[in-house]
């Protein structure tokens, strides 16, 4: 949703989009360089969207927890076709091959 709006309809760019909900978070949370950024020593967590794809929200795609979503039914272009999370590709061709492999960053 946000990558639709800010990139698609707003016509941020894609690194600033990157910088805003990636390197800028983790500066301001203390976890950059090992979060928010691809370079040696960092985590090298890799989120690969599809800018193209056009599809409608819902809960029978979303990988969550709860009964309901809150974008049910919204359409958006742009959607995460591969994510590698620490060198382990959990989502591939957009469909979800590992479990939840998070950790927490004290």
């Amino acid at each position: 949703v946000a990558y639709d709006v800010l990139v698609n309809q707003c016509n941020m760019s894609a690194v600033d989009f990157m910088k805003l909900v990636s390197e800028n978070p983790a500066k301001l949370y203390g976890m950059y360089p090992k979060k928010g950024i691809l370079a040696v020593g960092s985590d090298g967590d890799i989120t690969i969207v599809d800018k193209n794809v056009k599809h409608v929200l819902s809960i029978e795609s979303a990988h969550t927890k709860a009964d309901y979503i809150p974008y049910e039914g919204l359409s958006v272009t742009g959607k995460v076709r591969d994510v590698i999370l620490r060198g382990h590709h959990v989502v591939q061709d957009g469909s979800l091959t590992e479990s939840y492999l998070g950790e927490c960053i004290p």
